[in-house]
């Protein structure tokens, strides 16, 4: 099944599988695109192996290799988190980038890049989570989180 959710057939050459934000795919060689093409594993369905062999083709890996793409959009926030949360960051950021506040927090230089995926990620983290600085990402948490309470209004809702 496509993107689009249609079905479609397919013989392919199989190439490589590849983790690409957190989904498996399938590079391929397609003989109805005439070229390598990328299958999402999920949609995937009725598989058959054929007893027939192929000739690789010239192949370019593609280039996974993100760290220099990463490094231009990526910044850093300041975060005040609650020390329940310090597992979960140690996921995004290394530990010298935590520093103890008080009793329960501690304060952390959080790699961001600003988008939906990451504002989502720091949403995730609920009220044990503060962005300090920028202002401007502050201020953007700020008009989702209204935006989301919005919808839970009594009057929003409509049968």
């Amino acid at each position: 099944m496509n993107h689009r959710g249609y079905q479609t057939k397919r013989q392919v050459e199989p190439y490589q599988l590849i983790l690409k934000s957190s989904q498996w795919y399938f590079q391929g060689y397609c003989y109805k695109r005439n070229d390598f093409r990328l299958f999402k594993l999920t949609r995937l369905s009725n598989l058959k192996k054929e007893n027939s062999c192929f000739s690789p083709k010239n192949y370019e890996k593609p280039l996974l290799d993100t760290t220099d793409i990463l490094d231009k959009l990526r910044t850093t926030i300041k975060l005040r988190i609650h020390e329940s949360l310090m597992e979960q960051l140690l996921d995004y950021c290394a530990y010298d980038q935590f520093s103890k506040e008080g009793e329960n927090f501690y304060i952390v230089n959080f790699p961001f890049i600003e988008n939906d995926y990451h504002y989502g990620i720091l949403l995730s983290f609920g009220e044990r989570c503060e962005c300090l600085e920028p202002l401007h990402v502050r201020s953007e948490l700020k008009r989702k989180i209204t935006n989301l309470s919005k919808i839970y209004e009594p009057s929003s809702y409509k049968i």
